[in-house]
Order: C-alpha cells, then sequence, then structure tokens
C-alpha cells in the first residue's frame, strides 16, 4: 500500500502544478491582449498652416478607421479623415487649414488607449 499511495501523491501534485501553470498562461495572455490594439504618437509638426500627426499602432492586429475618435480641444483645423492603421505601422494625418500663432491640441481615442495630439502653426 505504501508504494501506491505515493504514486497518488505525485500524480495530484503534477495535477495541481498544470492547474497553476495554465492559470499563469490565461492571466498572461489575458493582461496582454489589450496591448496589441494600442496606439502612440510618433511625431507631431506644423509646416505653414498644416498641422501633421504621425501615429503608430503598437500592437499586432489592425486598427479600422471606425475603431478610432479624434476629438477637437480647439476647433482651429480642418480635421483629417481617419484611415486603418496597419499593425505595426504608421499613418499620417494632416491638419489643414490651422490658424497660425498657435497651439492645436486633439486626443486621438482608440480602442484600447488614447493620445494627445499638439502642435503649433507659426
Amino acid at each position: 500500500m505504501k508504494g501506491i499511495s505515493d504514486i497518488i501523491a505525485m500524480l495530484l501534485m503534477l495535477v495541481i502544478t498544470i492547474a497553476i501553470a495554465g492559470l499563469a498562461y490565461g492571466f498572461i495572455s489575458g493582461a496582454f491582449t489589450a496591448r496589441t490594439r494600442a496606439i502612440s504618437l510618433s511625431d507631431s509638426f506644423c509646416v505653414g498652416t498644416t498641422g501633421t500627426a504621425i501615429v503608430r499602432n503598437d500592437g499586432r492586429d489592425v486598427i479600422r478607421a471606425a475603431e478610432q475618435t479624434l476629438v477637437s480641444v480647439d476647433e482651429a483645423c480642418t480635421e483629417p479623415a481617419m484611415s486603418d492603421i496597419p499593425a505595426g505601422g504608421t499613418v499620417r494625418y494632416d491638419f489643414t487649414a490651422c490658424a497660425t500663432n498657435r497651439y492645436h491640441s486633439y486626443r486621438l481615442i482608440g480602442p484600447a488607449n488614447s493620445i494627445d495630439i499638439t502642435f503649433r502653426c507659426a
């Protein structure tokens, strides 16, 4: 009987170890899922009366135009149409007819986060 108890104890420890590993994998994969849909601002600048923002998709999935919302803080430029951002790629948004001698601020809301876009047209 003593040999059977050792085998049962070993199997029980193996099952517990596999269960803990499964829970850890589920937690970690869930924690990084949102990051696959994140955006970041690579650069923003103004030339003349045209402000430009270079937005990067930091994730592994395409971010569709319909998943992005641009919120204007000062309404001083003509806002660009949203474009799909390829996975790991960038897109250029041009804000036209911007007023000069002032800062322009926008917030771009993506599926997982939002970024602030600010530029000054001289």
